[in-house]
């Protein structure tokens, strides 16, 4: 029988697993410009982050995220931030679920079928400087 951590180096992410969790406040996930490549399995996240409440200080930067069915997830997360991320061939490249005071910031989001997704639930989202180009849906 194979551990987790066997199965997970032999076959990579499974379907409806996040490669990264971010669980918890104050972190920072510097990508340094590495890529994080899904297979294209279905439901499946590259960075997730679900913190509960009176966490903070979530920052995640320098990263290419390919072939996920999200890229990156914020869910019941404040505040935070995302910069400086090349998503692309993904389902949603960003989705901001149930989250407050999130700020995206010089992001490029091309060849997805949703660049950025943006629940009603969520409030005092920024958007600066994103560039959003051969997304096959063109609104938020």
């Amino acid at each position: 029988m194979r551990t987790h951590n066997e199965y997970h180096k032999r076959w990579g992410t499974g379907i409806s697993q996040s490669c990264i969790e971010i669980r918890s406040g104050n972190v920072i996930l510097d990508g340094n410009g590495h890529t994080i490549d899904g297979r294209g399995n279905s439901h499946t996240t590259a960075i997730q982050v679900n913190t509960s409440n009176n966490s903070s200080n979530i920052q995640i930067t320098n990263a290419v995220i390919t072939d996920w069915y999200k890229g990156i997830v914020f869910q019941h997360s404040e505040p935070g931030k995302i910069q400086n991320i090349s998503a692309s061939s993904n389902v949603y490249g960003i989705s901001i679920e149930d989250s407050h005071l999130v700020m995206t910031k010089n992001n490029r989001l091309q060849n997805n079928l949703v660049g950025m997704k943006v629940s009603d639930n969520s409030i005092h989202i920024e958007l600066w400087g994103n560039s959003f180009s051969e997304n096959q849906v063109k609104k938020l």
